[in-house]
């Protein structure tokens, strides 16, 4: 499990008020005893982009460890999902969204959020998103422990053979024979 950082600024509990400065941001508050959580007053903290990450990544180690992934794929494929239903909702469209197209959403976010396709290979790589399968395993793992949503029909199946990461940047992702 990753450590959690130490709070780097006045950052008032949101129940009593009382500064959380220094302490490890999964401590609850020695004065109230509530749980800290990542709010706007946190942003005042020099290290609130780490603070960020974690709070973000906290409810999600339980679910990478039993995956067998890291924290980051995780965080990683759920963002694509919701960057791609953003896309839609961008165009009017909300909808299912199925293996292929979380593929090339992978590929297409990758290309973004990195500084460039070598940056990205490494990364996924070295966070264990190597092939389409490992894309699957990752979309289920946060179905199951609730944080995005599946169709009845959907399979994690679905995602064989879609992709594999030397290839992924080449070229589109292969389309096979049926439509998801």
């Amino acid at each position: 499990m990753e450590e959690a950082p130490i709070i780097d600024g006045d950052v008032p509990c949101e129940n009593c008020k009382y500064n959380l400065r220094g302490l490890p941001a999964d401590r609850a508050c020695p004065e109230c005893g509530q749980e800290p959580r990542f709010s706007a007053p946190m942003d005042a903290a020099e290290n609130a982009n780490d603070l960020r990450r974690y709070f973000r990544a906290r409810p999600l180690l339980k679910t990478a460890a039993q995956a067998g992934y890291p924290v980051d794929a995780l965080l990683f494929v759920g963002d694509v999902v919701r960057f791609l239903h953003a896309d839609q909702a961008l165009r009017g469209q909300i909808g299912h969204v199925g293996a292929r197209q979380v593929c090339d959403g992978l590929r297409d976010y990758a290309l973004q959020y990195f500084n460039d396709a070598a940056e990205a290979m490494d990364l996924l790589g070295e966070w264990g998103l190597r092939r389409s399968e490992d894309v699957g395993r990752v979309v289920f793992a946060l179905v199951r422990a609730g944080q995005l949503q599946a169709r009845a029909e959907d399979r994690e199946e679905d995602f064989a053979g879609l992709f594999e990461l030397e290839r992924l940047f080449a070229g589109p992702v292969d389309q096979g024979d049926d439509e998801n």
